[in-house]
């Protein structure tokens, strides 16, 4: 058991996030979903972003502790950019 005065909500609360980003993720992928799992993507990228702020706002930030979040946020972005110039499948007119 964890000692009484430790508080893991913080890490329960991101895990739940980084699951339910990870399903969503998988499960567009499976179903080739690409145009949702691009604005998925786009919008995924506001969470390393915000997360990048509040790391920059503390007294104790430095590079080390942001860079996680510019490379995540970067990689995001680049995802977003390839999952949006795939060419679209031309409509079918019956």
């Amino acid at each position: 058991m964890p000692p009484a005065d430790v508080q893991y909500s913080f890490h329960y609360a991101k895990g739940i996030r980084d699951v339910f980003s990870g399903l969503l993720l998988a499960i567009f992928s499976g179903l080739g979903y690409d145009r949702p799992l691009a604005w998925l993507a786009l919008l995924g990228a506001l969470i390393p972003s915000v997360d990048l702020a509040i790391v920059l706002a503390q007294p104790t930030g430095s590079l080390a502790l942001a860079l996680p979040h510019v490379v995540a946020i970067v990689l995001l972005l680049g995802l977003t950019v390839s999952l949006f110039s795939l060419a679209r499948p031309a409509a079918s007119s019956n």
